[in-house]
Parts: structure tokens; sequence; C-alpha cells
């Protein structure tokens, strides 16, 4: 670790290497600055990733690792240290309810978001059933980021925003497969009205052509002359 008052010091010559575009000079000073806690990440590293690349040395990634690597550790809403935690996720979601319609613009109104979620939630398992390849990735995307967002430990309506499209994405898929299942539902419906009614007719035409049949040998025998039997 770098002592302070050196800290400043050093601090004031990795800026003007930068200003100066004195990139060598900046990347001697980069084994001092990585000792910067509060800087290396978020400014020092990416100049000095800057300066290996104008330069034409092989550490340029190294530096962009460094950077990557810095910020996957940084604590997040999924390693809480700041009172965030898994326990809040249906607490807020229940609180989403009436955030949802606010963010339709009609109101806070639970009783009527709670319906729409669970139309959503509908949309998400035909979707997958009848989609998958489409729909299982949305559908983990909506509530990995639900779950996510609601781990805080009050509820901000704006971080919702994110999963709101897929919401009403899942819940017109749900109304629509209904309003696409009622209506093949009426079309075989009809469908076996119309079988039917030509079952009717065949058979009534089948009897009619037996009757028929049974008609005309009767007459041959009266024509013979031994008359129809008593």
């Amino acid at each position: 670790m770098v002592e302070l008052a050196d800290l400043s010091e050093l601090r004031i010559r990795a800026q003007d290497a930068i200003a100066t575009k004195h990139y060598d000079a900046l990347l001697a000073l980069s084994p001092m600055l990585r000792g910067d806690a509060e800087y290396w990440a978020t400014y020092f590293a990416p100049e000095c990733a800057i300066a290996a690349r104008a330069t034409g040395r092989d550490d340029a990634r190294a530096f962009l690792g460094s950077v990557v690597g810095f910020q996957l550790l940084l604590p997040t809403m999924l390693i809480p240290d700041n009172g965030d935690s898994a326990t809040y996720i249906l607490g807020r979601m229940g609180d989403f309810t009436g955030v949802l319609t606010e963010q339709l613009g009609i109101g806070n109104h639970p009783l009527l978001g709670a319906p729409i979620l669970l139309l959503a939630g509908a949309g998400m398992v035909v979707g997958c059933i009848r989609r998958p390849r489409l729909d299982v990735p949305l559908a983990a995307l909506t509530l990995l980021s639900a779950a996510a967002v609601s781990t805080h430990f009050r509820m901000v309506g704006r971080y919702y925003f994110q999963i709101l499209p897929w919401i009403l994405y899942f819940a017109v898929a749900a109304i629509v497969a209904a309003g696409v299942g009622g209506a093949r539902g009426e079309q075989q419906g009809a469908g076996g009205q119309d079988e039917q009614f030509v079952d009717a007719e065949q058979v009534a035409g089948e009897r009619g052509g037996a009757d028929q049949a049974g008609e005309r040998p009767r007459a041959t025998v009266g024509a013979g002359g031994r008359g129809p039997r008593r």
C-alpha cells in the first residue's frame, strides 16, 4: 500500500503523464499505481491499458483484466453488505403489484396489479411450452432480474422498469393463447356438428336406398303373374 504522502505525489505524476501522453512514464509508474485502491481500477488501469496499446506492449489485456476482475469483486446486491437480503423478495414483489399499475399510468392499485402478474406467469408457462427457444431465456431474464432488484431493503419502483416490458409481453401472450384456444374449440365444435349432419344425411340416404332396393323385387314378383302374397 502506498503511503498517503507519496500517494498524492504519485497521482500528480501519473496525471501529468496521462495529460502529456508520456505513455512510457505512465507505464513505469503502474506497479506503484496498483497500490492506489481508490483510483487504480476506475482510472489508472484503463489509462495504462491505453498506454500499453499505444506503445505496442503485450500487457494491455492484463490491465483491462485487472479492471474487470476488480469490478467483479465489488459487493453487489447478490452479495449484500448493505442490508439487502433475499428475505425481502416476497415483500418487494407484493409491493410491486401497486408499483406495476403506477408504471402503467393508472395509479396504485395492488388488486389490479396482482392479476396482471398472475396472467404474466401463465404466459410464461405457455410460452416456455410452445416457444421454448424464445421464451425460456426471456422468462429467466425476467425472473432473475425481478429477484435481484427485490433483494433491496426498501421498495424502489424505478428498478422494476427493466422487467415491465417483459411482464406485459407475457401477459399479452397469455391472452392471445387463450383467444386462440377458444377459437380452435369453436371451430372444432362447428366441425363436429357438420360431421354429425353429414353422417345423418349419409344414414338417411342409405336407408332410402335400402327401401328402394326392397320395393323393386316385390314389383318384379307382381309382374310375373303370381301377385303379391296376402
